[in-house]
């Protein structure tokens, strides 16, 4: 078996890293589907992609 060292091992500091401040544009596509386009509710699809997408951006600002 290998010999361990006992020397004191300096215990490193967690590294923090600040957020940028960078703003990105973003831009949402929504589309309807070749299946869904004959549909009566084809209006409601694309709102809740929409509306999906609106949701997801607004929890990552």
């Amino acid at each position: 078996m290998a010999r361990k060292s006992r020397k004191q091992i300096a215990v490193e500091e967690p590294v923090i890293e600040s957020v940028s401040s960078k703003v990105f544009s973003t831009a949402i596509y929504a589309r309807l589907s070749v299946e869904n386009s004959g549909k009566s509710e084809k209006v409601d699809v694309i709102a809740n992609q929409i509306e999906i997408c609106k949701s997801y951006i607004a929890e990552r600002p």
